[in-house]
C-alpha cells in the first residue's frame, strides 16, 4: 500500500523566496491593471466618443465579480498553480493583442468587450484563489502581517498606476499602456512558476460542490455582517462607476485628458494604502483582501 505524500512543512519565516515572488508579482500586476483601466477607457472614448459605451465595457469587466462566491468554493478543490499561471498568460495575451491592434488602427468594439469580459472572469477566480495562497506561503503567526503587506503593495501600485498611467496614456496613447499591462500579466505567470506552494494536508471526503456552496450561504446568512459585506462592496463599486464613465470625457473637454483623469483618481485614492501598512493592527475579525 502506497501512503500519500506528507504535506510540505509551512515556511519558517515571512520573507521567504516564494512569498517575495508572490508579493512582487501581485504588486507589478496591480500596477499594470491600473494602467490598462485608464488605457481601455480612453481607447473606447477616442474611438466612439460615447460615455455609455465606456459604461458597457466597465460593466462587462465588473459583472464576473458576481461569480466570486462560486469560485471561492471551487478553489478549495483544485490545485491552484496551473489555473493561475494559465489565467495570467491568457490575460496577458488578451491585453497584448488589443494593444497591438490599437497600434495598427481602430480596434473593433466587440474585441474590446470580449477582452474586458474574459479578463474580469479570470480576475474573479484569481481573487479567492490568492486569498487561499498567501497563508500557505508564510508561517501561521505571520498570516495577518503578510495579508497587510499584500494589500498595501497592491493599493500602492494601483495609486502609482493611476497617476503614471494617465501620464503614459496622455503622452504615448492607449496602446503602450495595454502592452505594458499584458507584459505584467505574462511576467506574473513566469514568477508563479517559481513559487513553491506547500502541499495541502490530506482531507477527508468532501460533500458535492453545490452542497458545499449551499452550506457556505447558510453560514453567511447567520451573520448580518458577513452577508452585508458583498452588498457594501457592490455599492462602493457602483458609486465609482459614474465617475469612471463620465470623467474621461469631461477631462478631455477640459484639455487635461488622461493625465487629469489619472491624477484625479490618484488623489482620491491616495489615502487608501496607508490603511494597509504592515504595522497596522488588524482586528482579528477582519479578513484583509489579498
Amino acid at each position: 500500500m502506497t501512503l500519500p505524500p506528507a504535506p510540505t512543512p509551512a515556511p519558517d519565516r515571512l520573507w521567504n523566496r516564494s512569498f517575495v515572488l508572490w508579493w512582487v508579482g501581485n504588486a507589478q500586476s496591480a500596477l499594470g491593471t491600473a494602467l490598462a483601466g485608464i488605457a481601455t477607457s480612453f481607447l473606447v472614448l477616442h474611438q466612439t466618443g460615447s460615455a455609455g459605451l465606456m459604461g458597457v465595457n466597465l460593466a462587462l469587466a465588473l459583472l464576473p465579480g458576481l461569480l466570486a462566491p462560486l469560485f471561492g468554493t471551487l478553489v478549495d478543490r483544485l490545485p491552484l498553480r496551473l489555473p493561475l499561471v494559465l489565467g495570467n498568460v491568457l490575460r496577458g495575451l488578451l491585453q497584448v493583442g488589443v494593444g497591438l491592434l490599437a497600434l495598427r488602427g481602430e480596434v473593433p468594439l466587440g474585441v474590446i468587450y470580449a477582452a474586458s469580459l474574459l479578463t474580469g472572469l479570470i480576475g474573479a477566480f484569481y481573487g479567492p484563489a490568492s486569498m487561499g495562497i498567501t497563508p500557505r506561503l508564510v508561517p501561521p503567526d505571520q498570516v495577518q502581517r503578510a495579508a497587510g503587506l499584500m494589500q498595501g503593495a497592491t493599493q500602492t501600485m494601483q495609486l502609482v498606476g493611476m497617476v503614471g498611467g494617465g501620464v503614459l496614456v496622455g503622452t504615448l496613447g492607449s496602446a503602450p499602456a495595454l502592452l505594458l499591462d499584458g507584459a505584467s500579466f505574462l511576467l506574473f505567470a513566469g514568477l508563479l512558476l517559481l513559487v513553491q506552494l506547500p502541499a495541502r494536508a490530506p482531507q477527508a471526503a468532501r460533500p458535492p460542490f453545490w452542497a458545499d456552496f449551499r452550506a457556505g450561504l447558510a453560514y453567511a446568512r447567520q451573520s448580518p455582517l458577513i452577508l452585508g459585506l458583498p452588498a457594501l462592496a457592490f455599492l462602493l463599486n457602483a458609486s465609482f462607476a459614474p465617475l469612471e464613465m463620465l470623467l474621461p470625457a469631461r477631462m478631455t473637454a477640459l484639455g487635461v485628458g488622461a493625465q487629469g483623469f489619472g491624477l484625479f483618481f490618484g488623489l482620491m485614492l491616495g489615502g487608501w494604502p496607508w490603511a494597509a501598512l504592515p504595522w497596522r493592527r488588524w482586528d482579528s475579525g477582519c479578513r484583509p483582501r489579498a
